[in-house]
């Protein structure tokens, strides 16, 4: 850290501020998503399993989207 040029330096700390930012909106964004599944399950009295099923159907589907577009990103950067 300390052979970074300060703007650099000041660049990446700019950065990982916003990150953390933006991880907190998404952990907010996550728990709404929670409560929100819970009252479509309780509302249309469905067993409690299938809230369970929902929250890990969600993150699949999270974690596969981000895993696409990370490799996709990658696949583009190696072409350059």
């Amino acid at each position: 850290m300390g052979a970074m040029p300060r703007e650099t330096m000041l660049g990446l700390v700019s950065y990982m501020n916003k990150a953390t930012a933006w991880f907190y909106v998404a952990a907010g964004a996550f728990l709404i998503a929670l409560k929100e599944t819970y009252e479509l399950v309780e509302g249309h009295e469905w067993p409690t399993a299938v809230f369970w099923v929902l929250i890990v159907g969600m993150l699949a589907i999270a974690a596969v989207n981000t895993a696409v577009r990370v490799s996709r990103t990658h696949k583009l950067v190696e072409a350059e």
